[in-house]
């Protein structure tokens, strides 16, 4: 979509908003800040503008800068609510935790629990309880949800995150009851489905598992985490190749998924038995550049070092004496053998670096483990924080 740019030659600062709103509203995030900008230089206490500004910067994940610009717009109206909720969408981004709360609780003592506020109001108390669940005070988190359920009883982010603080409690059956009523409210949110497959999952009911799981993934091909989670069902279960199937599937999917990595690497173990074989474990290594690196590094140490050895002289040394005799000067030159101490010391060291090296190159093929001694690393369930901003 194109913008015809203002002609007027002396917009309002409301005109150059409105073109800035537009411009962002379209991903033109350069066009936006400069209109918000002309828009701020007509009024610097425009805290709109201010406010404007910083969600672009949220769109491009720059929140230490977007924090800047909410914090303009806070200076000029400490009780702006729409700037004091998009800082703790920051901090929260930023993983600072307790910041963010602090956030969003000057959001809810400002606003009241009114009809025109309680959209504000109930993302507050959903983004809350989400931190919560982050820092393990999983029954605080679900009082909060229960809070938000009671401003709207079809929230369903906040029955989805209920369920994921009684996940964590170990209390699954509640868990899948709130992410059922997640679902009666939208039967395509994607997030109850993959919780309710790993809620069965937690309980072994892996048939119940992987019909939930499978729904997710028709709901969204692109979804990585029930691939890997279907993968660790046929783990526990003993089918390797089919886990290895599906984590190689997750990694399709997302290629830096480090817990596919993980499982296709263990998986690759077990199905190996004694050893892993040199290809099998190059392949399911998720950091060959860092092991090229790595063990280049430590050719070339041990390279350098035989060089550096093999050019210093060490052996005999020859010290020279003079003797004055009768006014007469005879040189004598006499030969002594000396034994360096110092190179059975280098010696030692070489030994000691090839060592190393022998290894770390020998540990994939040491790593001697039974299928049934595998551990996969599981899926934790997605709750989710209202993370849409306000303008």
């Amino acid at each position: 979509m194109e913008f015809v740019t203002l002609t007027n030659k002396n917009p309002s600062k409301e005109d150059l908003y409105n073109e800035g709103e537009k411009f962002a509203n379209e991903g033109m995030a350069d066009e936006a800040i400069n209109s918000l900008n002309k828009a701020l230089e007509i009024d610097p206490k425009y805290k709109e503008a201010w406010n404007r500004k910083g969600t672009v910067f949220i769109d491009l994940k720059m929140y230490g800068q977007a924090i800047k610009y909410f914090d303009m717009a806070l200076e000029v109206d400490p009780k702006y609510t729409k700037s004091l909720y998009n800082k703790g969408i920051c901090l929260r981004s930023l993983n600072e935790m307790e910041k963010a709360i602090e956030f969003y609780d000057k959001v809810l003592e400002i606003v009241p629990k009114d009809k025109g506020a309680e959209e504000i109001y109930k993302k507050a108390i959903n983004n809350k309880g989400n931190l919560f669940i982050k820092l393990g005070k999983f029954q605080e988190a679900i009082d909060l949800f229960e809070k938000a359920l009671e401003i709207d009883s079809k929230y369903k982010q906040a029955w989805n995150n209920k369920g994921s603080a009684f996940f964590e409690l170990k209390s699954f059956d509640e868990a899948i009851k709130c992410y059922q009523e997640a679902l009666k409210i939208d039967s395509k949110f994607n997030e109850p489905l993959l919780n309710i497959g790993l809620s069965y999952l937690e309980k072994k009911d892996y048939e119940k598992s992987e019909v939930f799981l499978n729904q997710a993934i028709c709901l969204n091909p692109n979804f990585a985490r029930p691939h890997n989670a279907i993968g660790t069902i046929y783990g526990e279960k003993g089918e390797i190749d089919k886990a290895i199937e599906n984590f190689k599937k997750a990694i399709e999917k997302e290629p830096n998924y480090i817990k596919a990595h993980v499982n296709l690497a263990k998986a690759e173990i077990a199905k190996n038995g004694p050893g892993l074989d040199w290809w099998d474990w190059w392949k399911s290594t998720p950091s060959k550049l860092i092991t090229v690196i790595i063990l280049g590094s430590l050719a070339a140490i041990l390279v350098y070092l035989i060089i550096l050895f093999s050019i210093t002289p060490i052996g005999d040394t020859t010290i020279i004496t003079q003797n004055v005799t009768s006014g007469v000067n005879t040189s004598i030159t006499t030969t002594t053998t000396t034994t360096d101490s110092s190179r059975l010391i280098e010696t030692n060291s070489l030994l000691f670096i090839l060592g190393i090296i022998i290894v770390i190159l020998l540990i994939p093929q040491i790593n001697k483990v039974k299928v049934g001694q595998i551990e996969f690393e599981k899926e934790t369930t997605s709750s989710k924080a209202y993370m849409s901003y306000n303008r």
